[in-house]
């Protein structure tokens, strides 16, 4: 391992131009010495001499190894990132999907500096900037900054429910900056899951009473409306693979501390995947008004919870 190495990830699968975008983003940090693992998930479009030589003629002197990943199969966010992990040298890990970009030239040596100047931090997480597909900057109002400090200073539970109930984006992966010791304390991403990585990663950080810190800067410019979980559908068919890693997160993560989280939301919630995958699967099998109907019937408990906490959302429920 090479302590002042920095090992930057970038999870890829069937992003196409905008893995290009993410690359120029990561070239351009000013970090000294950059380790630059492209993990690629298994397309079997994904040309890896091309973009082998598309790193080649735009890096500069601070990129010191290159190594891309590109399995015959695809197995997943979760796997494809831990198989990502076992590549990084680097003192210092970040990761980032290849659909987004790093939101300045300085973040990564920004983010390790901290770590440097901390040496009780494991982790440090920056801001994240909610885009639109074209990378236009949208309002995200879920990340004030008197709010997240108040948070820091509050209790374990606090910032759980804060976490788990107001902003998922408060600990997400694509914003921290990890010790590489980190993975080898505590552990890589759970397996258990397949698409879902930052949700639970995030939950264990906090739950563990992980030491991390917070930065408030803009670090990933994250693009929206292009990944099968952003869909406005909430019944589209390919989002039941993601239904079901959601499930078994609330099954598996939330239920042990859903006292802290709030039992109500987490029953709540769970109901509401659950529904959503049952009535996707109706829908998909050309299923009668009728079935559906009393689906909708069936779980109008959940739904109207969730129509409370989330009503612009609800209203695709009337659209579909």
């Amino acid at each position: 391992m090479n302590e002042d190495m920095l090992s930057i990830i970038v999870l890829t699968y069937k992003h196409g131009k905008f893995l290009y975008e993410t690359l120029d983003s990561v070239l351009s940090q000013d970090y000294p010495r950059i380790q630059l693992v492209i993990a690629e998930d298994g397309a079997k479009d994904f040309d890896a001499d091309a973009v082998r030589s598309y790193v080649t003629t735009h890096a500069r002197s601070n990129l010191v190894d290159c190594k891309i990943l590109h399995p015959n199969t695809n197995s997943g966010t979760v796997k494809n990132l831990n198989k990502g992990l076992k590549e990084a040298q680097g003192g210092y890990i970040k990761i980032i999907a290849g659909d987004d970009t790093f939101s300045s030239a300085n973040i990564a040596s920004n983010q390790v500096a901290y770590l440097k100047a901390n040496l009780d931090k494991m982790l440090v997480v920056g801001s994240i900037v909610e885009c639109n597909a074209n990378m236009v900057p949208t309002v995200n109002d879920n990340q004030s900054y008197e709010m997240i400090e108040k948070v820091m200073n509050g209790s374990r539970n606090q910032m759980l429910r804060y976490f788990c109930r107001s902003n998922s984006s408060f600990v997400a992966t694509q914003a921290i900056c990890f010790r590489k010791e980190f993975f080898t304390k505590y552990g890589t991403y759970d397996e258990r899951f397949k698409l879902i990585e930052d949700l639970p990663m995030a939950v264990r950080i906090i739950s563990e009473d992980i030491p991390f810190g917070y930065q408030n800067s803009p670090c990933v410019n994250h693009r929206g409306s292009v990944g099968v979980s952003t869909s406005s559908n909430p019944f589209e068919a390919s989002k039941v693979p993601y239904y079901q890693d959601l499930l078994s997160y609330y099954d598996l993560i939330l239920e042990p501390v859903k006292n802290a989280v709030g039992k109500t939301f987490v029953d709540m919630r769970r109901a509401l995947i659950a529904f959503r995958i049952e009535y996707s699967q109706i829908k998909q099998e050309n299923g009668s008004g009728i079935n559906r109907a009393g689906l909708i019937v069936k779980n109008i408990a959940p739904i109207t919870y969730y129509a409370f906490s989330k009503f612009g959302r609800f209203l695709n429920y009337i659209k579909h």
